[in-house]
């Protein structure tokens, strides 16, 4: 439902009937819950190190779910209705190396790349309220099979995998705008576990949107805002909170170059890391840059 009007609200800013500035600000909660989790401090990051930004070639998109398929290419999931795609990307610079649009009935949301024990790959991404799953195969992106979310989940929202390092196993763990996270088997599509994530003041943390693994932390996007939660992924814990609000005021003012409208949906929404690199880039819904960031002091 949020989402739902959040699209509406985007249509009417788009056509320049509705002009709203928001800016969620964290502390997200400030209420005070020691019997759900105890004070203990959370680290604020608001100092990083910007590699480089880089334009988009095409687009933008109302991003969903971005990951690496490899260390030269990316897979990313556009939403909104009529607009939604799952689509590659030269993890370079930025251009379309293969993109299958979805249907008008569906509002693409998280996505992910998964190893088969076959050695193919498949691509799964969210639907938002459609209760859907769809499976793309990793070479074509041709549609192979569309099977039902789980039902304790309500929505779908972020996604992102772990690999054990020693079994090899596959989990995906998913975001449905609650404060849960839900590890699925790829195989089944059944939930194992669930997480649930509070703050320092034992608050619920909601809106969590996209996800990744960086450096064995789960990092979540909040939905409405720019600062990334930093996830212990067995316990749940916030153990962080990094401040990118400086990289949506970057892509603000390349919109402004760009003689291009911006609204205030386009907020952070896209984490994709590289193991083997080291390498982590960050975008937002609707922005023309992608950026490159250190994980240095981080």
């Amino acid at each position: 439902m949020i989402k739902w009007l959040f699209t509406i609200v985007l249509f009417l800013q788009v056509f320049g009937i509705l002009n709203i500035t928001t800016q969620t600000q964290y502390p997200l909660n400030s209420k005070i819950n020691e019997d759900i989790a105890p004070q203990r401090q959370v680290k604020y990051i608001s100092h990083y190190t910007l590699l480089r930004a880089i334009p988009r070639k095409s687009g933008p998109f109302f991003v969903e779910g971005l990951s690496f398929k490899d260390a030269n290419t990316l897979v990313e999931s556009a939403g909104l209705y009529g607009e939604s795609s799952i689509h590659y990307l030269d993890a370079d610079d930025l251009s379309v190396i293969k993109q299958t649009d979805l249907g008008p009935e569906f509002f693409g949301e998280g996505c992910e790349i998964v190893k088969n024990k076959d050695g193919t790959e498949t691509v799964f991404q969210l639907t938002y309220q459609e209760g859907k799953v769809l499976l793309w195969d990793g070479e074509t992106l041709e549609l192979k099979q569309m099977i039902d979310a789980p039902i304790d989940i309500d929505e779908g929202w972020g996604m992102t995998k772990r690999i054990d390092k020693e079994t090899g196993d596959v989990r995906l763990y998913i975001t449905d705008g609650s404060n849960k996270v839900y590890i699925v088997d790829p195989e089944t599509f059944e939930i194992i576990n669930t997480l649930e994530i509070y703050d320092e003041n034992g608050e619920e943390v909601t809106n969590l949107n996209e996800l990744e693994f960086v450096r064995g932390k789960l990092w979540a996007n909040v939905f409405g805002s720019n600062y990334v939660m930093v996830i212990d992924p067995d316990t749940g814990i916030l153990d962080a909170v990094i401040d990118f609000r400086k990289l949506q005021k970057q892509a603000k003012q390349e919109v402004k170059k760009l003689n291009q409208r911006w609204n205030s949906n386009s907020v952070l929404n896209g984490i994709a890391y590289h193991e083997e690199t080291d390498r982590l880039l960050l975008t937002g819904k609707m922005w023309p840059l992608m950026f490159e960031i250190s994980l240095q002091g981080i």
